[in-house]
């Protein structure tokens, strides 16, 4: 019995009887049309909560990494005298050219800034 799922996933409720011609009441057949139908409820029930919480990891991610680039913006702002979109430039720069996350640049300057001490 075939389990509408939708997309290019495909999916199938597989009966078995010990009884020859089963499967041939409209009684049966409706109910397995019916398991088939509340199956494919769960499969996207459960699917809908696997996009949900892998955008809220995603969102939750997005929010550290926020904070620490805005710290390093902050960092180059105050050293140099970057504006905060000059600031972002050397950050993404540096990211593009290093292949490496514009977190883990901002992450970077800011240890640095920490190793360094405060400057007077």
């Amino acid at each position: 019995m075939p389990i509408p799922v939708g997309g290019t996933a495909r999916a199938a409720l597989n009966l078995y009887s010990a009884t020859a011609g089963a499967f041939n009441d409209p009684l049966v057949a409706a109910t397995a049309a019916h398991t088939a139908g509340q199956t494919a409820a769960v499969i996207a029930n459960m699917h809908d909560l696997e996009t949900a919480r892998t955008e809220i990891a995603n969102l939750q991610l997005a929010l550290a990494s926020r904070a620490v680039i805005e710290q390093a913006k902050g960092v180059l702002m105050g050293i140099h005298g970057y504006d905060a979109d000059q600031a972002f430039q050397v950050l993404s720069t540096r990211s593009q050219h290093t292949n490496t996350k514009v977190r883990e640049i901002a992450a970077q300057v800011l240890a640095h800034v920490r190793r360094a001490g405060p400057s007077t």
